[in-house]
């Protein structure tokens, strides 16, 4: 331990971060690790501070971003107005619901008595706001919602939504999570405007306590926290507030975020596969898979510029070999990929094998035919990378290789994940990044399927087939509207899929009750410490 302590202060003296430093000034709550007195027990305990590795962010809008980082820290302070089970169905949370009118009247009940975290009641107008703001920000809240005729407070409880036909994936949607419908008080997204928020009070089991930014944030126990009876039910039911504080504390440089869990400054952090040797001799740490899959995948900005051809997109394609690109971005860890072009969650209705005609299939003869008949003639082609994870930043400088070995000029840029999702959203800073895209329940909530989302796919074909998709009632005709999707998907390449990959979780033995295996789900308001 204290050898891995002094690695770290080493690290430190290169980077200029002290984890501990963090803590300066009488916040770390927690006594040191060399100090603690382990109570070894399978019940729940409460109290003590849990410090988790996190990544940069310069806002908690939940509604403002799809960057990963800020809501899976923002749904320990925000609560969405439904929720996924561990089966990945809607349930009630903030409110039931119940349809009338064929489906086309979806009627939903606020539940009584909520807080919000700054002590006013939620009721009908909180909703109302934070619904009106989610339809206008998330892409997969449009299409679940493109029929929607009217959304109105009835009561002071009661909300109505009307539809012009049935949606299929509403109550999904209602429920997801990943720039999900969180509500916030309608005071605060009046203030806001058309800007993001900048108080962030929600109704969930932490609040926020304390930003430094590009150091820590502090969540505390929600003390009024207005939960669910029972037993917790994947991202819904009961919430079990038995920790006093989390701090979420932003590490940048992957080697520091190693020597964060190795030295014990840290308790929890989620890894590449690439990292996972580094921990290997530290018997306190556990590593786990943790259930969250996503494809890697390279988005093009169809918008303008030269990836707008084609041409572009199949020289890409064909210039590519897949399994090179997962094993460097999984650090040659087999049991952490898979190499296949299908964009449904495995084992559902939804996986198929659509694309595999031409999905790895590297050929650079056709890779010239492409470049011939685009017209290229050596234009830098500006790539974005995300460093943020080394899966992310390794798959970049792989792909970028085998792009420049097949007569590419390549512009390799490697940036962190906040200005990466900055840049996306600008059609004159780049022609493609690559990272992961997370599986979803369902295949229609996929973030690159709408329109508005980077890389702005809008065709009259796809708009057609998505129409079909997100409003066909019948599963088994969704099925064959999501085939016909997916034969799009592989002709129009508005994204490449490279492969699918998990991450791992990586966290001291002392901590106990954190979800692992599900899939989609890192939360941490059922976790408590034996120490």
């Amino acid at each position: 331990m204290k050898k891995a302590l002094l690695v770290l202060l080493m690290v430190i003296g290169i980077f200029g971060v002290s984890i501990s430093s963090l803590f300066a000034n009488g916040q770390n709550e927690s006594p040191s690790a060399d100090n603690d007195v382990t109570v070894e027990t399978s019940v729940p305990m409460a109290g003590g501070s849990l410090r988790l590795v996190w990544q940069p962010m310069n806002t908690l809008d939940v509604h403002w971003t799809g960057s990963d980082p800020v809501w899976q820290l923002g749904y320990h302070i925000f609560e969405t107005v439904l929720a996924l089970d561990e089966k990945s169905q809607p349930i009630p949370n903030l409110c039931s619901w119940e349809y009338q009118d064929g489906q086309t009247t979806l009627i939903l009940h606020v539940r009584q008595g909520v807080l919000f975290q700054d002590g006013t009641e939620m009721k009908a107008e909180d909703v109302n706001a934070s619904l009106k703001r989610w339809l206008s920000k998330s892409s997969f809240a449009k299409l679940a919602f493109q029929n929607l005729k009217g959304l109105e407070v009835v009561d002071e409880y009661t909300i109505k939504m009307t539809l012009s036909q049935p949606s299929p994936t509403a109550l999904t949607a209602l429920a997801f999570q990943d720039q999900g419908p969180y509500v916030m008080p309608k005071y605060i997204l009046d203030e806001a405007g058309n800007s993001s928020v900048k108080k962030y009070i929600g109704t969930g089991p932490y609040k926020l306590a304390e930003w430094s930014p590009d150091r820590y944030i502090k969540l505390e126990r929600f003390e009024d926290y207005c939960g669910l009876d029972g037993e917790p039910k994947g991202y819904g039911g009961a919430k079990k507030q038995y920790l006093d504080s989390m701090y979420w504390v932003v590490v940048k440089d992957a080697m520091t975020q190693i020597q964060a869990l190795t030295s014990g400054d840290c308790e929890v952090g989620v890894y590449s596969a690439t990292q996972l040797d580094q921990f290997k001799g530290y018997d306190n740490l556990v590593i786990e898979p943790t259930g969250e899959r996503a494809s890697m995948s390279i988005t093009f900005n169809l918008k303008q510029g030269i990836m707008a051809n084609i041409n572009m997109r199949r020289a890409v394609l064909s210039a590519l070999d897949m399994n090179q690109v997962m094993y460097a971005a999984c650090g040659g860890k087999e049991e952490f990929y898979d190499c296949n072009p299908g964009w449904g969650p495995e084992g559902t209705i939804w996986e198929n094998n659509i694309g595999s005609d031409v999905y790895n299939k590297q050929d650079l003869q056709k890779v010239e035919q492409y470049l011939n008949a685009a017209g290229y003639k050596g234009e830098p082609i500006v790539f974005y990378g995300n460093n943020s994870t080394d899966s992310d930043k390794n798959a970049a400088m792989v792909v970028a290789e085998q792009l420049k070995h097949a007569g590419m000029n390549i512009d390799l840029r490697i940036v962190d994940w906040a200005t990466l999702t900055q840049v996306r959203t600008d059609p004159t800073a780049y022609n493609m990044w690559c990272n992961g895209y997370t599986i979803k329940p369902d295949p229609a909530l996929i973030a690159f399927v709408g329109n508005s989302w980077p890389g702005w796919w809008n065709t009259d074909t796809k708009n057609s087939l998505l129409k079909n998709l997100m409003t066909e009632a019948n599963q088994e005709k969704r099925v064959e509207a999501w085939h016909a999707f997916c034969n799009l998907i592989w002709e129009e390449l508005p994204v490449v899929k490279i492969g699918d990959f998990n991450t791992a979780i990586v966290y001291d033995k002392h901590v106990k009750g954190i979800p692992v295996s599900a899939p989609w789900r890192r939360f941490y308001w059922n976790a408590w410490l034996t120490k």
